[in-house]
């Protein structure tokens, strides 16, 4: 039986009710506490939880196999996987008779994931202090549809379970999963990028008191918003802020440890964004904001910048694939357009 079939949830009744129960407060609060036992079948022999030795053999494969997009090749370093086992980072491999990789699944924490639910002046929060997010996972092409993506899935579902990591997001590009409602669908666009500087853009370290991302929520114009939070600070992740007397506004950006086929043109996500009115409460147009933006991405150090479609932007951008978030083991009550703010 594959993984989905027997995912807790949420499904697509759960999205059914959604349409009568949505008034509901939502409670971060998994649906499945149980920690697994280890699963057995097809590949279960072959599984294995990665330590820091392994870190040349898992680099490697995902160099050799792992994409974000077809023009993108992946250059994850030796290192920054040594370094992310030692951050908590799980990655599950299936090791093949000679000892190479067959495929790979990555959980990486995303910390305290919060639920933000604004009730007329009154803003409301739940949250779950240990979520993950399901990252560079990736099956060798001769082995796909073969059940050993779902091995990896149900090996690092038990062994996250084991540490009480219950809730998971996790991201599919291209093709929905069709046995379970999204979170959020949405479309990436991609531009090149021609590196400038501007006086007025600062690189803010993330472990500085002004770093605002939960205030940004609260600020936010949306009724509900589920964000995260590292509980350490992030090497992944740059906040760059546009400060004038009128507004500050910024911008969070994420390696993708890709490049450009054939370059070394690397590049950039970009996860969130948002504005902070000054003393003269100034709200920034709608035509200041995607300009700002602009000038935030080229002064960013990224060659190309990935991003959604609704984040605000000038001309000169073009249309990338499709893609979808999903929440496992956790019931948001909102689906389709609830765009979480990651925080790697």
């Amino acid at each position: 039986m594959s993984f989905w079939a027997q995912s807790p949830g949420p499904t697509w009744s759960d999205y059914f009710w959604s349409f009568f129960i949505c008034t509901e407060s939502v409670h971060a609060f998994p649906i499945n506490r149980t920690q697994l036992t280890i699963p057995s079948g097809a590949y279960s022999h072959t599984l294995q939880c990665a330590t820091e030795r392994d870190s040349e053999k898992i680099a490697t494969f995902l160099r050799e196999n792992f994409q974000i997009t077809a023009r993108t090749s992946c250059v994850i370093s030796e290192e920054r996987i040594r370094q992310g086992i030692t951050a908590g980072w799980y990655v599950i491999y299936a090791a093949g008779d000679q000892g190479g990789v067959m495929g790979c699944i990555i959980s990486r924490p995303l910390g305290e994931c919060r639920f933000f639910e604004r009730r007329e002046e009154k803003l409301r929060s739940s949250s779950i202090r240990n979520a993950g997010f399901i990252d560079f996972f990736c099956v060798l092409p001769s082995l796909q549809k073969s059940g050993l993506g779902s091995a990896l899935l149900k090996y690092v579902r038990y062994r996250t379970s084991q540490q009480e990591r219950f809730v998971h997001f996790f991201q599919k590009e291209l093709t929905p999963i069709g046995t379970l409602p999204p979170i959020w669908s949405g479309h990436y666009i991609a531009r090149s990028v021609e590196t400038t500087t501007n006086h007025l853009v600062q690189r803010i370290n993330t472990d500085n008191k002004e770093w605002a991302h939960y205030d940004a929520i609260k600020l936010a114009t949306a009724n509900f918003a589920i964000g995260t939070r590292l509980d350490k600070p992030s090497q992944d992740t740059q906040l760059f802020r546009y400060n004038t007397n009128a507004y500050s506004f910024y911008v969070a950006i994420t390696d993708t440890f890709s490049v450009e086929k054939g370059t070394d043109r690397r590049m950039g996500e970009v996860l969130s964004w948002w504005a902070v009115p000054g003393d003269c409460h100034h709200k920034p147009s709608k035509k200041e904001i995607e300009n700002v933006m602009e000038v935030i991405l080229n002064s960013s150090g990224y060659k190309i910048i990935l991003m959604d479609s609704t984040f605000p932007h000038n001309e000169g951008w073009t249309t990338d694939a499709p893609y979808y978030y999903y929440i496992y083991n956790l019931n948001p009550r909102r689906f389709f357009n609830l765009r979480p703010w990651f925080w790697f």
